[in-house]
């Protein structure tokens, strides 16, 4: 899975459970080597869904594209993230934030 296609999936996932007036929407990841939990949501105005259920074959294909894309990133001798959240716009904008052992508060 190159890094393009590892982002589309992401993108994907989180489309699918977007109503046409959402002005954002956010993948939010915990992960280790051998588990992930995700947590899909959308923001309609000012207002953010509780979590959203997500279609077993576009979650699957999350979970593959966050497992490549953290081996891409991998450093040798250090460690992998452990957190990270995939925002996407309307216009197909995204960004991908990583970060490294327990989120801030």
């Amino acid at each position: 899975m190159t890094e393009t296609e590892a982002y589309a999936a992401l993108a994907r996932a989180l489309q699918s459970i977007c109503p046409a007036d959402f002005s954002q929407a956010a993948l939010s990841v915990e992960m280790e080597d051998d588990w992930t939990d995700k947590r899909y949501q959308y923001k309609v105005g000012d207002t953010w869904s509780l979590g959203q259920a997500v279609d077993a074959n576009l979650d699957f294909e999350a979970d593959d594209a966050l497992h490549a894309l953290r081996a891409m990133m991998r450093v040798e001798g250090k460690p992998a993230w452990t957190h990270c959240t995939f925002t996407l716009n309307p216009d197909g904008t995204f960004n991908f934030d990583v970060s490294y052992g327990s989120p801030a508060a």
